[in-house]
């Protein structure tokens, strides 16, 4: 999966600078790299390295202890990066190819220990030397500057066009946000490309966009970026228009009203919430009406709660009503698990047998949730699909201007600050 190929690339990366020299100009080296990414690449992302290490809390003068464990799952060697100058490194994918590109001090070096860890000799095609792993990868060098290649097999000639483009990627509307370095990795590329690595089927693919479309204005480029901590990561994605802007968010949808949650439990493995008030109800009904028992759902005006026990697979969950056809509601909840319900107010309260406690405080959540239209709490299943299924997501859909961004922290406790 192109998720997880990029994902074991940026790990992999870590390792580099620090065995590499500091960087004269981290900006301009950014922007060299960038002009030699194709401009039709699909993603293109700039990860400030410097930025990267420094708040993982590596020892630079003794690395390799806190190194060989985050290796244990990757085969990389460190000794395998020789020769390397990275202070920045850009990756890029474009159709089937994944890559990270930087530049090298001294590239007989880099050959050598790539050489040895991979069992292979680097062979030359023109000014172009290439060379591939056992486990897969491969390492391109042209000139002083070197591509790792984790998906897709790299092309002598494709490496020769890169490398002497002058624009590249920097030719593309809304790619200067990439030189920006307000975060440790930024990320820029077609909403299509970010639904192909995300969706595992094409059918997922057209849902996904269909829902994209139908919640924002003239939606064309996801940006994104990305922060690390020692004990934490935070993805925070968004969509931009055709002119590189913030593409509105056509959905009114309102922020979660803390209060309401707070009448769940006080503690649970998993919390839910949104608020979805009637407007949005309607234009829920009008776009997609077609596929959602809409009679049922009229009754919903505001925000809804949900917490989960895993161990005792229990639900107790609460939603603001607006008092209209509050049967209806109690119905469908009742299609997806038997539920003893009761309405106190406006207010819907529905639960399955079993007491709900947890790791997860739910006032504290709560609270969290305030700023956003939709907040969620939960450690993913380990049979999922997912490469960090020891870490707690806290996923939120927040207001940003008129448009609005998911953010997605992963950490070792529920609410990390």
């Amino acid at each position: 999966m192109a998720v997880k190929s990029l994902l074991r690339l940026l790990l992999g990366l870590l390792i580099i600078p620090l065995f590499a020299s500091c960087s004269d100009d981290k900006a301009s080296q950014a922007e060299d790299l960038l002009a030699s990414v194709p401009a039709d690449a699909d993603m293109a992302g700039v990860i400030d390295m410097e930025a990267v290490i420094s708040h993982l809390e590596l020892d630079k003068k003794n690395p390799l202890p806190e190194l060989k464990k985050r290796l244990e799952t990757l085969h990389l060697n460190p000794d395998c990066l020789s020769g390397t100058r990275m202070s920045v490194a850009v990756v890029f994918s474009r159709g089937s190819k994944l890559y990270i590109t930087g530049y090298l001090d001294d590239s007989k070096a880099f050959k050598k220990a790539f050489s040895a860890l991979s069992k292979s000799t680097f062979k030359a095609e023109g000014n172009v030397d290439l060379c591939q792993a056992s486990t897969g990868q491969w390492a391109t060098v042209c000139g002083n500057q070197f591509w790792l290649c984790d998906r897709g097999t790299p092309d002598a000639n494709e490496i020769r066009d890169y490398s002497a483009q002058s624009k590249g990627y920097l030719s593309r509307k809304g790619a200067e946000r990439l030189l920006e370095f307000k975060h440790d990795m930024a990320i820029l590329g077609s909403i299509s490309n970010f639904i192909r690595n995300f969706s595992p089927n094409t059918k997922e693919d057209f849902s996904s966009a269909l829902v994209i479309n139908s919640l924002f204005a003239d939606p064309q480029f996801a940006d994104a970026w990305i922060d690390f901590e020692k004990e934490c990561l935070t993805l925070d994605a968004g969509f931009l228009n055709s002119s590189s802007k913030p593409a509105e968010f056509t959905l009114p949808l309102k922020k979660i009203d803390a209060e309401v949650v707070k009448q769940t439990v006080t503690s649970a493995d998993m919390i839910f919430a949104a608020n979805i008030p009637s407007d949005a109800i309607k234009r829920i009904g009008k776009n997609f009406g077609a596929f959602l028992p809409m009679q049922n759902l009229e009754a919903l005006d505001g925000t809804i709660a949900i917490a989960a026990s895993e161990k005792e697979r229990a639900i107790s969950g609460v939603i603001l009503t607006n008092g209209k056809n509050i049967s209806g509601l109690t119905l469908l909840i009742n299609e997806l698990a038997p539920m003893d319900t009761e309405v106190k107010d406006n207010l819907l309260f529905f639960h399955t047998p079993g007491s709900i406690t947890g790791p997860v405080n739910v006032a504290e959540a709560a609270k969290s949730f305030g700023h956003s239209y939709v907040g969620a709490i939960f450690k993913p299943s380990r049979s999922a699909n997912f490469p960090f299924s020891d870490k707690w997501v806290n996923l939120s859909i927040y207001p940003s201007g008129s448009s609005a961004r998911i953010a997605i922290k992963l950490s070792s406790t529920p609410l990390s600050k």
